[in-house]
């Protein structure tokens, strides 16, 4: 659906003489990412609000969003099963962040933030058939998301220390989803890359 009006919008652009007719498709893509990630913005604004963890899902939104560029990820299929698994996904990690952000601080914590963060480390940056990187985007995407992870590392570390897992639960949430997404596209990549070379 908001691929279809993406696409549409562009043609209009391009009607209006505001865009190129060559750029058409470019435009396109880069309405329906924008649209996207508003939707999904949207999507944790009206959870965060709805669970009473307003900032925290700003702070999850943000941080998972800022991994997830560089890092990338599991992809749907399809546009549809996108938008209903990245809504759920959100959805339960903003209740993850309701229910643990009053917990007190845990040594799990720290254990589990070092498993998602080993994950992401070991798996980014993550491309997809569609847009495979280049070997020197492939150097610039990992170093981006090497450095995201350290800022996130960082904050989380001095937020356990100091007891705050107001702001502990969001990162971690963050970072967790971005390990699932990267363990799930490396099996999806695997998967595929079986698949062609047994037929």
């Amino acid at each position: 659906m908001i691929g279809k009006f993406a696409d549409r919008l562009a043609v209009v652009l391009v009607r209006h003489n505001v865009i190129d007719r060559d750029d058409t498709a470019l435009y396109a893509y880069g309405i329906h990412i924008l649209l996207t990630n508003l939707l999904f913005l949207a999507v944790t604004c009206c959870a965060g609000a709805a669970m009473r963890v307003f900032w925290q899902s700003l702070l999850f939104y943000g941080v998972f969003r800022l991994l997830r560029r560089y890092a990338g990820g599991y992809h749907a299929a399809t546009e549809l099963r996108c938008t209903l698994l990245s809504t759920g996904a959100i959805v339960l990690c903003l209740g993850g962040v309701r229910l643990l952000g009053e917990a007190p601080a845990h040594p799990l914590w720290l254990l589990f933030a070092a498993g998602a963060s080993l994950c992401i480390a070991c798996l980014a940056p993550l491309d997809t058939p569609a847009k495979p990187l280049e070997k020197t985007e492939r150097r610039c995407f990992r170093r981006r998301a090497l450095f995201c992870l350290f800022l996130t590392d960082a904050a989380y570390a001095a937020a356990l220390l100091f007891g705050q897992m107001r702001v502990c639960a969001p990162l971690g949430f963050a970072m967790g989803l971005e390990a699932v997404l990267l363990a799930a596209g490396k099996w999806q990549a695997l998967h595929a890359a079986r698949r062609k070379n047994r037929s």
